[in-house]
């Protein structure tokens, strides 16, 4: 079953298993923090972060057809 789970700015998350698209909006800011050969920019990650701990709302979704699925984000670059 299709589902998805929105995430603010500044909450980490990292992807474990299964198939996975990861949708962001416009910006230039990405900080990694780890299993990359990419720059890690540790002192900007540990600021930055909210330190929230909570479990993602996890989405349903409203099937449209039989091969679309609408997701409903709290922000308009997803509208």
């Amino acid at each position: 079953d299709t589902v998805a789970m929105f995430l603010s700015a500044n909450e980490p998350h990292a992807y474990l298993d299964g198939n996975c698209i990861e949708c962001m909006a416009c910006s230039d800011n990405v900080v990694r923090a780890g299993l990359t050969p990419k720059l890690r920019d540790t002192p900007t990650l540990c600021s930055m972060l909210t330190y929230k701990a909570m479990k993602p709302e996890i989405m349903k979704g409203k099937q449209l057809d039989d091969n679309t699925k609408m997701f409903t984000c709290p922000i308009d670059e997803f509208e």
